[in-house]
């Protein structure tokens, strides 16, 4: 049974990078399939083609690393949020 929140505030802050994080990790996800997908095709066609697909995929991966980074935010105001330790 989930434990009421002793700040409901940091609730709702953890909710918003939750779902803020969740949905970018998504769409960066979605940039570097796409990106992947031009390097594969770029490999059959033309090399800078390649690079471009690796760029792109290269930049999905980065807004995926924000997406991560949201979500760890997420679990810490979730924990202060119940007034559990850390450690």
């Amino acid at each position: 049974m989930a434990q009421e929140p002793e700040d409901p505030q940091l609730e709702r802050s953890t909710r918003s990078f939750r779902d803020s994080g969740g949905g970018i990790v998504l769409v960066g996800l979605a940039i570097a399939g796409v990106g992947g997908l031009i390097a594969l095709l770029g490999a059959l066609v033309s090399d800078w083609l390649v690079g471009v697909g690796a760029m792109v995929a290269t930049l999905g991966a980065v807004v995926v690393a924000v997406g991560i980074v949201l979500l760890l935010i997420a679990l810490v105001t979730n924990r202060m949020a119940h007034h559990r330790p850390f450690a």
